[in-house]
């Protein structure tokens, strides 16, 4: 922070490119990048957000544009996200935890 002089550095790492490549390969962000592009691409994002459920413990959300779906269960009583969507090319359902 002291040196670049902009406040948002203090909790900001600065990467060298081989430190960067290690970063990457971690599977956290993997993950994070597959939510990104899904967030990025996916057709149900061209819809309506909807509200499906929630409660003291657990939301069920997300985004549909016609036949196209992509939601998410939350549950925070056992610290755990679901993501659900349409496959847009292959037709289907796909899920994962997020």
């Amino acid at each position: 922070m002291r040196s670049t002089g902009e406040l948002c550095d203090i909790n900001r790492h600065s990467y060298m490119l081989d430190a960067a490549r290690i970063a990457m390969a971690q599977p956290v962000v993997q993950r994070l990048l597959a939510l990104m592009r899904l967030r990025t691409h996916h057709p149900a994002f061209e819809g309506e957000f909807e509200l499906r459920y929630s409660n003291d413990t657990s939301v069920d959300l997300g985004w549909r544009n016609g036949g196209h779906f992509c939601r998410a269960l939350v549950d925070l009583r056992f610290r755990t996200t679901t993501v659900t969507h349409s496959d847009p090319v292959g037709g289907g359902e796909i899920s994962f935890r997020a």
